[in-house]
């Protein structure tokens, strides 16, 4: 989740959570919208995904597959925020 460099300085590593990769990030073509598999009732583990879904294994490459129009699912991304905050305090 936070790496640190040689110097000190902390990176925020998105695709790490405790040291588990993330889960695949879905995006909806048609509402532009970026989903976190698993994190909200719209994207379950398991699901089919139709023609309006697109699967990506990390943010990046969902971001420069639409560019701009990206944009987080609000329900996802409190789920994420709320993980990290919950690892960042095990930490400390």
């Amino acid at each position: 989740m936070f790496d640190f460099t040689p110097n000190g300085v902390i990176q925020y590593n998105y695709k790490k959570f405790g040291g588990v990769q993330m889960k695949s990030y879905i995006y909806n073509i048609k509402t532009h919208t970026l989903h976190i598999e698993g994190f909200c009732r719209h994207t379950f583990e398991g699901m089919h995904y139709g023609e309006t879904y697109k699967v990506f294994k990390t943010e990046d490459e969902a971001i420069a597959f639409d560019g701009r129009a990206v944009s987080m699912c609000k329900l996802c991304q409190a789920k994420r925020d709320k993980k990290i905050l919950n690892s960042t305090e095990e930490k400390i």
